[in-house]
């Protein structure tokens, strides 16, 4: 457990007077005074200790395999202990996943394309309406009307390997591949018709399309060119590095950003003049957040912001180790990261904080793309064996006061149940219960997990003052419908502990 900041108390403040008196000609001449303050903060100091409480834990957060029809409570309940020593303090619970139910499915299909090892998949782009594209190895391109749930093979016209794809609306896209490979499609892709590279020849890495005929491509040795002509004519941005670009990004008023090596080059004029910084770590994606907020991803778990439209940069925790390959925003405040060994990080405060989101694959990710906050679609890399598609918010599972239920013919429910309060704790009558039974019998104090921790409904328990110890103990349970579809059901819970008690 480790003291953490949360709110600020009234600090006291010290008056120190100073007076001073003056003589003069025989006589007091009237007193004279100043003063100061003197002030000091003093923070409330939380403790919360989530250690029997970790993911993947058996009988505790880990349900096991559960059969249609059939359901599953944690066998061992998950012990929160939390408090304040100086302060009051409550505890709450929400769901950080935010696609609106605290248990979904993040599905993973195999795109079984030719069924060789050679068909990895590299970025996707996805659009609001439920048009996607992937591409990947040997000129292959897929595209889906249904956020990724199905997928059809569309014809290249090449065999080279395609590595970025960018979309401008559902009828317009570029892609770029090795060999200088440029295409572009203006009806879904129903054709795709190879550009003029003009003077590109070598790996292109990233697509930036602005329209139906601009667009700015950047590949290996520092390529890096605009086209205002659908490929009529090209212009070289000035680079000045031999280092592989791997990402640009534009904004359509004349920002450009491109990260190669371990710079981040910048352009307010179409790339027409250039200005480079080091952020302090190996970028290999960039993304917009807002007009003048960008982050970045990269080697060893890198990720940095910028507010300043990539002038100077800060870096940010990740939590991983792993190499992010691609990262998405959804707006000024979400986004999803994703990387190797199948990582997935998502941030819904403009990346103050990333949080894991439970992956089903192992497999390395390379492209992800979100239509909004909680709907993104991700592309692997095969690993050996055919790439493949995952797909979030499938398949919610029903909680407590939104049709879920133990007992109902057919129906199914996952949900959290306060077992106990103690060490100090208590409990509030108008939200969580201790009863001391959670079973699935349609009678035990079974609640949904919140959206929020600012709900009132995400309110679990309480603690006095000086108190750093104390406990709430939950179980989770999920019933099954006999029709519900296969595959992993992932719950992301957060616990946080206010203070002072509200």
């Amino acid at each position: 457990m480790s003291p953490v900041p949360r709110y600020r108390i009234p600090a006291l403040a010290l008056l120190v007077g100073a007076l001073c008196a003056v003589a003069a000609g025989g006589g007091d001449a009237a007193g004279a005074t100043s003063g100061t303050v003197v002030g000091a903060t003093v923070p409330s100091s939380t403790t919360l200790d989530v250690s029997a409480c970790l993911p993947g834990s058996v009988g505790r957060t880990d349900l096991g395999t559960i059969m249609p029809g059939s359901s599953s409570i944690s066998s061992i309940p998950c012990d929160i202990r939390f408090g304040s020593s100086n302060d009051s303090s409550n505890l709450r619970v929400s769901q950080t996943d935010g696609f609106g139910a605290a248990m979904v499915r993040l599905a993973v299909r195999d795109v079984d394309i030719t069924g060789t090892s050679t068909d990895n998949l590299r970025k996707v782009d996805a659009l609001p309406g439920g048009r996607a594209w992937t591409t990947g190895y040997t000129g292959r391109i897929l595209r889906s009307d249904d956020f990724g749930a199905s997928w059809t093979a569309q014809s290249s016209g090449i065999a080279t390997h395609i590595h970025a794809i960018d979309a401008v609306d559902p009828s317009t896209a570029w892609a770029v591949g090795d060999s200088g490979r440029i295409l572009r499609t203006v009806d879904g892709g129903a054709t795709w018709t190879i550009v003029p590279p003009g003077p590109l020849s070598g790996t292109l890495r990233s697509v930036a399309a602005v329209s139906a005929n601009e667009a700015y491509v950047v590949g290996n040795s520092g390529l890096a060119y605009r086209t205002p002509d659908a490929g009529a004519t090209w212009t070289s941005l000035a680079l000045g590095t031999g280092s592989t670009a791997w990402d640009v990004k534009a904004d359509g008023r004349g920002g450009v950003w491109v990260t190669a090596g371990t710079r981040v080059y910048r352009s307010s004029d179409d790339g027409v003049t250039i200005a480079s910084v080091v952020p302090g770590g190996s970028l290999l994606a960039l993304e917009l957040l807002d007009a003048d907020s960008l982050l970045g991803v990269g080697t060893g778990g890198t990720i940095y912001r910028s507010d300043d439209s990539g002038a100077t940069w800060a870096a940010q925790s990740s939590g991983t180790a792993s190499t992010l390959w691609e990262l998405t925003t959804s707006s000024a405040t979400h986004a999803v990261a994703v990387g190797d060994g199948g990582v997935i990080l998502r941030t819904t405060d403009g990346g103050a904080t990333w949080v894991p989101v439970p992956s089903p694959t192992t497999k390395s990710l390379r492209g992800v793309a979100a239509v909004d906050d909680a709907t993104f679609v991700i592309a692997s890399d095969g690993g050996g064996t055919n790439g493949q598609v995952l797909t979030s918010a499938s398949n919610p599972v029903p909680e407590p006061g939104s049709g879920g239920s133990w007992t109902a013919p057919g129906g199914g429910m996952f949900a959290a149940c306060l077992l106990a309060a103690d060490g100090g704790a208590t409990t509030d009558p108008s939200s969580w219960q201790a009863t001391g039974s959670c079973g699935a019998n349609g009678v035990d104090p079974w609640r949904a997990v919140p959206s929020s921790a600012a709900l009132p409904a995400a309110l679990i328990a309480h603690a006095p003052s000086g108190t750093t110890t104390a406990r709430a103990r939950l179980d989770f349970g999920m019933r099954v419908e006999p029709g519900r579809v296969p595959g992993s059901y992932l719950a992301p819970v957060t616990f946080t502990v206010v203070a002072p008690d509200a």
